[in-house]
C-alpha cells in the first residue's frame, strides 16, 4: 500500500476476543493520536459520532474491519449489512478505511474489495450461535505489540532450550505454531551463529516527537521491518551499545515520557540525551 500521509482517526469497538486494551495499543503503534481515537461506548464516542466528524481525506483507522458492524445479539440485527452502511457513509465523507493489521485501504480499488470480503467472511463466522463459537473458525486471537515482542525474544533466546520451557514462558494463549508461522524456525543451539553485537537504537518516527527506544542486533534490518505506512519510515537519531538490559535502564530512566510499550516523547531530558548521543557521533 502506498504510504498514508492523511490525517487518522481510530475506532475501537470492544469484542470478547479482541479487547479494547489490545486494539487501542495496537492503534497507538500504528501512529494514531490518542486523543483521537473514538471507542464504542465510551459517553458520546460511538462509529456515528466518528463519521459525523471526518472530513474529506482522512483515515479511518481500524484493527479489523469486521470491527465497524456490531455483532449480532438478536435474531433482525444484520452485521453486514451495518458494515456496508458504515463503508458508503465513511466514503460518502470523502474519508477511507485503513486496516492496520493488514494494511490495505479501501482507498485502493483492489484492496477494498479484499478488505471488504474479509470483513464479512469474519462476521459470518462471528455471528454462529454460541454453542458453536469454540468450534475451529473462530475468530483468532489478536495480541498486544508488547506480547508480540515478549513472544519474538522467547523465541529466540537459546537459553529456552525445551518446548515445555518455550510454552510456559510465551504470552497466554500464544501458541508455538503462531510463534512458527511469525518468526519462522528456531535455530539449533548447537548450530546458531555466533553472537551478533547488540544496541539500543532511539528511532523517530517522521518529524514528530515520537521516538521509539528498542534493542537489536541490525539497525538496519529492524528499520525496515519497523516501517509502516501509517508511521512513515523510521529514522535512526541515536544509538547505544547494549542488549536488554541497557534498553531497559532506558525505559526506565526517561519513563515518565512514556507514551505506551516502547514509545516515548521526545522532549526536555530524552531530547537532551539524544543529542548528546548525536554529538558524539559527529565528534
Amino acid at each position: 500500500m502506498a504510504k498514508v500521509t492523511h490525517k487518522l482517526r481510530g475506532y475501537v469497538r470492544p469484542l470478547p476476543r479482541i479487547t479494547e486494551a489490545s486494539q487501542r495499543a495496537i492503534l497507538l503503534d500504528h501512529g494514531v493520536p490518542g486523543d483521537k481515537i473514538y471507542t464504542e461506548g465510551h459517553q458520546d464516542e460511538t462509529l456515528d459520532a466518528l463519521i459525523r466528524s471526518l472530513r474529506a481525506g482522512e483515515a479511518v483507522a481500524v484493527t479489523r474491519a469486521h470491527i465497524l458492524a456490531a455483532p449480532k445479539e438478536r435474531h433482525d440485527d444484520r452485521p453486514r449489512r451495518a458494515l456496508w452502511a458504515a463503508v458508503h457513509a465513511i466514503e460518502a465523507k470523502g474519508a477511507f478505511i485503513v486496516e492496520v493489521e493488514s494494511g490495505r485501504s479501501t482507498a485502493n480499488a483492489r484492496e477494498r474489495d479484499e478488505l471488504i470480503a474479509d470483513a464479512i467472511e469474519q462476521i459470518t463466522h462471528s455471528g454462529r450461535s454460541p454453542r458453536k463459537r469454540d468450534t475451529p473458525g473462530r475468530p483468532p486471537m489478536m495480541f498486544s505489540p508488547e506480547d508480540i515482542e515478549i513472544a519474538r525474544r522467547v523465541w529466540a533466546d537459546r537459553k529456552v532450550a525445551t518446548w515445555g520451557e518455550v510454552r510456559e514462558q510465551l504470552p497466554k494463549g500464544f501458541s508455538t505454531w503462531r510463534a512458527y508461522k511469525m518468526f519462522g524456525p528456531r535455530v539449533d543451539k548447537a548450530k546458531a551463529p555466533k553472537k551478533e553485537p547488540k544496541w539500543v537504537y532511539f528511532a523517530r518516527a517522521g518529524r514528530g516527537n515520537r521516538v521509539k527506544i528498542g534493542t537489536t542486533s541490525s539497525v538496519t534490518s529492524r528499520m525496515r521491518a519497523l516501517s509502516h505506512p501509517l508511521v512513515g519510515k523510521l529514522r535512526v537519531i541515536g544509538v547505544v551499545p547494549g542488549g536488554y538490559e541497557v534498553e531497559a535502564r532506558m525505559h526506565q530512566r526517561f519513563a515518565e515520557y512514556r507514551i505506551k510499550g516502547e514509545w516515548f516523547r521526545l522532549e526536555d531530558e530524552l531530547a537532551e540525551f539524544v543529542a548528546g548521543l548525536r554529538k558524539s557521533k559527529q565528534k
